[in-house]
């Protein structure tokens, strides 16, 4: 395997990204990109995805006990 060095200063921003409670860090997509988004996008983009209709069902009622 091919071994990549990294600063200390790369190494030291990536800590303080990873840290930080104002953003997420989050793998995705076929390629599993990485994304750094800080919070209340992550949150909106979610509950975008969430409330679109052409890819989700809503449910009134969930049969959980049927599906056990």
């Amino acid at each position: 395997s091919k071994t990549t060095r990294i600063s200390y200063h790369l190494l030291r921003a990536l800590d303080t990204l990873r840290e930080s409670k104002q953003i997420i860090i989050f793998q995705s997509g076929k390629n599993m990109d990485v994304y750094v988004l800080d919070k209340d996008t992550y949150h909106a983009k979610a509950m975008e995805n969430c409330l679109d209709t052409t890819t989700y069902k809503t449910f009134i009622h969930f049969p959980l006990e049927e599906l056990l």
